[in-house]
């Protein structure tokens, strides 16, 4: 099943869904990081400022943890669940999945502890602040 094909019942499809996302995001993430793109000034992208990529590689990341977590719920209990808000979708996950994600994710983060002024070290911190990327409009 393709992208174009998926449905949001079913837990393969969202999951492509969620790769192609998290695609978006990292090249997006690859293109400011290759155009030597700060938090702060312009790019050599035109006189882009950074936002103009951060901002999509940041919506495109928290999309792509959302469906991830839809997929997960899928699979685990059966259950599409209609919210963007990350955390509530992490604590809607099993108990085992929950400890075993996070300590996944701790072991990755070692040594990652703030960015922005958000503690990378905790994961609710980080789903959190992802999770109101779609708040955090004009």
């Amino acid at each position: 099943m393709t992208a174009n094909q998926s449905d949001a019942t079913d837990p393969e499809g969202v999951f492509i869904w969620g790769v192609s996302f998290e695609g978006a995001s990292r090249a997006l993430y690859q293109a400011m990081m290759s155009a030597g793109v700060r938090v702060t000034g312009t790019t050599p992208l035109s006189g882009a400022t950074p936002a103009m990529l951060m901002i999509p590689s940041s919506v495109n990341s928290a999309f792509a943890c959302e469906l991830y977590l839809k997929c997960l719920l899928l699979l685990q209990i059966g259950t599409k669940v209609k919210t963007h808000n990350l955390e509530r979708l992490f604590g809607l996950l099993p108990m085992s999945d929950q400890s075993s994600i996070e300590k996944h994710y701790t072991d990755y983060m070692n040594g990652r502890i703030e960015n922005d002024g958000v503690d990378l070290s905790d994961i609710h911190a980080v789903l959190r602040t992802q999770g109101n990327t779609f708040d955090n409009r004009p």
